[in-house]
């Protein structure tokens, strides 16, 4: 089982997450000491609709199907097999109910998806270059036990292997019911963390060119989807906001949209 985070986009996460807390500093209020002062609003002004539109990216790394898709490919061909597979990339929209300034309770649905490919052009590359080798050898012998002839093969190329591949497309649909909870209101940002959980339906499917050995795999199942956001950054004023969450589960480790308040 491979790690969940590549530690390249782990340290990419926490990099941006620094700056958007360091940006807070612009964006809250300040009091009159120079601390950012917590404003809550009143009944009448509280925004209880909140529907949200969002974009994100997932690593696929542990997930049980896609490595045994990948794995298969690596046991019966001989294609090129990168260390680690691309990541995943999310689309979703929610919506929330906010009972008050700090509870919401909710919905969220989404897709993820992700298309990695796999073929023969390293084996290819290595093949043409021992064939080179071996031409080369030979002709230098040749030469050595005949001095007075022309060698008769200078116009020889190396055959090119059959171009071969295999591509791994996997689509994972999910609804989760979802809490947020604001634990810190400003006069044009809030932060909050927020907790799904619900069910998902995956669709995993390999296609490929001259593989025989390769088995066709055509996987449906259902699993359990869990979101957690470690935290979250909401900005702006008015019925439109932004923002950007840094977590864990179907949404992405590294997510940001809009959302319409009313």
């Amino acid at each position: 089982m491979q790690p969940f985070f590549h530690k390249y986009s782990l340290l990419g996460a926490v990099c941006l997450a620094a700056a958007a807390l360091t940006s807070c500093r612009t964006i809250f209020e300040r009091g009159e000491e120079g601390v950012a002062a917590v404003r809550y609003h009143r009944p009448g002004e509280l925004q209880r609709h909140e529907v949200a539109a969002h974009v994100g990216i997932w690593s696929p790394l542990g997930r049980k199907y896609y490595d045994d898709a990948a794995e298969r490919i690596t046991k019966s061909t001989n294609l090129e097999i990168p260390s680690l597979g691309r990541p995943h990339y999310t689309i979703g929209g929610s919506y929330h109910y906010h009972f008050n300034d700090r509870l919401a309770l909710g919905f969220e649905t989404g897709l993820i998806w992700c298309n990695q490919r796999y073929d023969n052009s390293l084996s290819n590359r290595q093949y043409e270059l021992q064939a080179i080798q071996r031409y080369g050898e030979f002709r230098e012998a040749w030469m050595q036990t005949h001095p007075d002839q022309v060698f008769p093969w200078n116009d020889w190329k190396p055959t090119a292997l059959p171009e071969e591949y295999a591509i791994i497309r996997d689509r994972l649909f999910f609804l989760m019911p979802s809490l947020k909870y604001n634990w810190a209101y400003f006069r044009r940002a809030s932060l909050y963390n927020r907790f799904a959980l619900g069910v998902s339906y995956q669709h995993l499917r390999t296609d490929s060119r001259d593989l025989p050995a390769l088995v066709q795999t055509d996987l449906h199942d259902w699993h359990l989807a869990i979101h957690i956001t470690f935290i979250g950054l909401d900005f702006g004023a008015g019925p439109l906001h932004g923002f950007c969450e840094f977590g864990v589960g179907a949404n992405g480790f590294l997510t940001a949209g809009l959302s319409y308040r009313f």
